[in-house]
């Protein structure tokens, strides 16, 4: 019967290869959870950037569809352009005669009380509610020549020889075609769409007195 010694050497080398084992097991550890927190970090950069996508597009959307309460406007002042019609407030128009100087925030609701629903307030295809607000561009109701009463227009009074921006003249003739009264009006939509997404547009147009 043989007896097999070992030295303090090889004794110090054995413990040493167990000690190395444990140290790899814990490096290997770190190393999962430091994978594990880039995954998730990537996965949430992912969804922001998938969630802040489909808010823009929402948005544009919105802008777009703006167009429609700003057509629906222009239809409704081509149709009662008659006679003195536009002289006053017309509460089934949304159509204020007179332009408000307080200041006005646009994405309040309570703004936007007398504010006249595109298509009955159905939302369109893109599922955006639109309606619109018209006001003329003048200090007062009435008419627009009436003492104190200053509106954004465009001077009828076009003639001699001096050729102004928006002018024609005649073949062979110095004198300039005289410009009908213009009147300026201000169209404001507001837009709302899915994910409370909303979007104000106003737009000035100009028809004769």
């Amino acid at each position: 019967m043989s007896t097999k010694l070992f030295s303090p050497a090889c004794r110090s080398r054995r413990a040493a290869k167990r000690s190395q084992h444990g140290v790899v097991l814990f490096i290997s550890l770190i190393v999962l959870v430091a994978m594990s927190l880039a995954g998730i970090a990537l996965m949430r950069s992912v969804d922001t950037t998938v969630m802040v996508s489909g808010n823009i597009a929402l948005k544009q959307s919105a802008i777009l569809g703006a167009d429609q309460g700003t057509q629906a406007a222009v239809v409704w002042l081509e149709a009662n352009n008659t006679g003195g019609t536009l002289q006053n407030n017309i509460s089934s128009g949304s159509y204020f005669a007179a332009l408000s100087m307080d200041p006005v925030d646009w994405f309040v609701d309570s703004s936007w009380v007398d504010a006249k629903l595109v298509n009955g307030g159905a939302p369109d295809y893109a599922g955006n509610t639109i309606s619109y607000l018209i006001h003329r561009q003048c200090t007062l109701a009435g008419a627009y020549d009436s003492v104190g009463n200053t509106c954004a227009a465009i001077d009828q009074s076009v003639g001699g020889s001096v050729l102004t921006e928006g002018d024609s003249f005649k073949a062979g003739v110095t004198t300039a075609f005289a410009r009908s009264k213009q009147l300026y009006y201000r169209i404001t939509t507001r837009v709302k769409g899915p994910r409370n997404s909303v979007s104000i547009i106003q737009t000035t147009v100009s028809l004769g007195a």
